[in-house]
């Protein structure tokens, strides 16, 4: 039956790509088989390994973009009845057969002894914030399962791709459900909420404390010009102009701030390690990152020395040099 939906499915406008798993990637990351070497199965001092099992059909890896690095993938004649072959992960054929190639080789799992027939690029299957864990592929068409997961890659809007494939699947058998039809964009997403909340919290907390320097900066700046009006009059009278009298004042906000941008990076470069596991596509110690928040905090700098500094500038020397 499946076979006959997959053709179907692959038959719609627009659609480009099919593949069929029991477990996605991120959605879906349970279902853990215990595997080994050969007659070392649960043996004192065998390779044995705790690996995602997914039961894939033909197709799969080239529909999800999963490269082959090795071998081949499962195919149309790994059926039932024709020797169990499986795809591992590099992961897994790494802490399998460490320095050897893993092609030809035999793994033990639930199902008995299995073929390695390919070898598959990593795949992040739990959380995109975790290192790829190992993998093991099966095929279907010896392993049937009752319920799988089903891929579609199309150049049509989700939406009107959704109502055509339930008419499909309902011409095919009205007894086959399905439910849970998300893009994997949406998957990506929700798998990011988590995170997503946690950042965001990290973000208002440090804008906090932003917030607190930059009046702290404008009062000590504020102070700075009241306690020297006297000598900013004496040189406004002696020809010193607004540019010059301005930039004694942003010169002494600038030096406050050089000094805590350089403690800041510091103590950001020293912290990195706690950071790591919310980090996903991006270094603990990014150069963009900390480049664009050394300019933002310039840039509250200079807003915070703006009223000062437009204070200093518009000192009268007449008014300050009488009350003197």
């Amino acid at each position: 039956m499946l076979d006959g939906l997959d053709v179907r499915l692959r038959s719609l406008p627009g659609v480009t790509d099919v593949a069929w798993a029991s477990q996605l990637p991120i959605r879906d990351p349970g279902n853990n088989w215990s595997v080994g070497r050969a007659g070392e199965v649960h043996q004192a001092g065998g390779r044995n390994l705790n690996a995602h099992q997914r039961t894939v059909y033909p197709g799969y890896f080239e529909a999800m973009g999963i490269p082959l690095l090795s071998g081949r993938g499962v195919e149309r004649e790994d059926e039932a009845g024709t020797t169990r072959v499986v795809v591992l992960s590099q992961t897994a054929a790494r802490r399998l057969f460490p320095d050897e190639d893993p092609l030809g080789k035999v793994v033990e799992g639930p199902s008995g002894p299995m073929e390695v027939v390919g070898l598959a690029g990593d795949v992040r299957l739990s959380r995109l914030e975790d290192e790829p864990e190992a993998a093991l592929y099966v095929p279907f068409l010896q392993r049937a399962r009752t319920v799988m997961s089903l891929v579609l890659e199309a150049r049509v809007p989700s939406q009107s791709l959704a109502g055509t494939l339930k008419e499909t699947l309902r011409a095919a058998d009205p007894g086959v459900p399905l439910s849970r039809v998300a893009t994997l964009e949406s998957l990506i997403t929700d798998s990011m909420a988590e995170r997503r909340v946690i950042t965001l919290s990290l973000t208002l907390l440090a804008l906090f404390p932003l917030l607190l320097a930059s009046v702290g900066l404008f009062a000590i700046l504020a102070y700075h010009v009241s306690r020297r009006r006297h000598e900013m009059g004496v040189r406004m009278a002696l020809g010193g102009g607004a540019a010059q009298v301005g930039g004694l004042v942003l010169g002494q906000g600038l030096r406050i701030v050089t000094v805590g941008i350089f403690l800041g990076l510091a103590g950001a470069a020293a912290g990195t390690r706690l950071l790591r596991g919310f980090l996903f596509g991006v270094g603990a110690i990014d150069a963009a990152t900390f480049v664009a928040v050394t300019v933002l905090i310039l840039a509250v700098t200079l807003l915070a020395c703006a009223v000062p500094a437009w204070r200093a500038t518009h000192t009268d020397p007449r008014v300050v040099l009488q009350a003197e």
